[in-house]
């Protein structure tokens, strides 16, 4: 999301449009970095990054397919609840980005949960 932001010239944007879930829309228009709404928006970012992990996990350890098709089907659920978000309420990522950025940023999303899930380590079973 910092590498989009940081192409579009305004990297703390992304951050405050994802602080606009709670904020309200008007978030979506502050385009520099404003303290309170900035670094709740990465703390925001950072809760539902750990919240789609924790959703792949679940999913992964119920259904027996292969990784990349949970990884796949997180961030696809994601993407469509942004863009209904957006839609809707006129939040989030979907009203500032094109849908190729959208597209690149939840492909990047359900890579990292496989590839997260291909290097953690095993659970340690007790003897």
């Amino acid at each position: 999301m910092l590498g989009i932001g940081l192409r579009l010239h305004t990297p703390a944007r992304l951050f405050n449009a994802v602080a606009s879930h709670v904020f309200g829309a008007s978030t979506v228009g502050i385009w520099m970095f404003d303290f309170g709404v900035t670094v709740f928006g990465v703390m925001l970012h950072v809760l539902l990054c750990a919240g789609a992990g924790i959703v792949f996990v679940v999913v992964r350890s119920r259904v027996k397919r292969p990784a990349w098709i949970v990884g796949a089907g997180v961030a696809a659920s994601g993407m469509v609840v942004s863009l209904a978000n957006g839609h809707l309420l006129g939040t989030g990522l979907a009203v500032l980005l094109s849908f190729g950025d959208l597209l690149v940023c939840y492909t990047v999303l359900g890579a990292s949960l496989v590839i997260g899930a291909r290097l953690a380590p095993p659970p340690h079973i007790a003897p």
